[in-house]
């Protein structure tokens, strides 16, 4: 039937991917209430969902999920030659299937308007620093927030959690930075830093510590690093 046709399409286009039992799909509310072209809106859709797939975000925890992806965007608008312009909010589902239905888990609002701002001038002044400041994760050198995340996302996984004094650590941390850069102001961004480097020289000294952990905060919390972020804000 065409509705059928119709449902199955709307479900492939905002399609976001499917990971520990959950598929993730992305749509707009905006959908339901402008009444004039929605072509940019669908762009958005189809091009945060193809972020979503390939770097297999998921949402365990929206900070680290917001600001995981939105340096993801950053990378992209890095590659493409066009300019993409992003029409925010989104709405994000979390679903699985019970018995021959969807079943919502979990939805949220996604405006990464900010988040992304901050992503693209932290990407780009990243990319030019000589030498980088980088961490090895996995085969990857990324940079060292981006490796905080990577980090965070693991500690948020039951099977490869960060064991030790440092427990969860990285997810603290990566919430305390999301709520300064959201807010915009660098002087709550100045205070998240000052915080991070405290914690990292409560780590470095300690015994029962996470090596990786260890070596993503030595490479966030190098002067140059921290000017970067900075810099980022304004």
């Amino acid at each position: 039937p065409i509705w059928f046709a119709l449902l199955s399409l709307g479900f492939l286009w905002g399609y976001s991917g499917y990971y520990g039992g959950f598929y993730y799909i992305l749509t707009s509310p905006q959908l339901e209430t402008e009444l004039h072209d929605h072509s940019d809106i669908l762009a958005t859709v189809e091009s945060v969902s193809e972020v979503n797939i390939r770097s297999r975000k998921r949402l365990d925890r929206e900070e680290v999920y917001e600001l995981g992806l939105s340096l993801e965007l950053a990378k992209r608008l890095e590659s493409v030659k066009a300019q993409e312009k992003y029409r925010w909010p989104l709405r994000l589902y979390k679903e699985r299937v019970v018995g021959q239905a969807f079943t919502a888990e979990k939805s949220m609002d996604v405006d990464l308007h900010d988040l992304v701002e901050f992503s693209v001038r932290y990407v780009e002044a990243w990319r030019n620093m000589d030498p980088k400041p980088t961490v090895k994760v996995g085969e990857e050198e990324v940079s060292p927030l981006e490796a905080l995340i990577r980090v965070a996302e693991r500690e948020l996984s039951s099977n490869k959690g960060v064991k030790g004094d440092n427990e969860m650590a990285a997810l603290l941390l990566v919430k305390d930075i999301h709520r300064a850069i959201s807010s915009g102001r660098t002087d709550l961004v100045e205070e998240a830093l000052f915080r991070v480097t405290r914690k990292a020289r409560g780590i470095q000294g300690g015994d029962d510590v996470d090596r990786q952990l260890r070596y993503v905060l030595y490479a966030f919390c190098t002067s140059r690093h921290l000017e970067m972020m900075l810099e980022a804000v304004k």
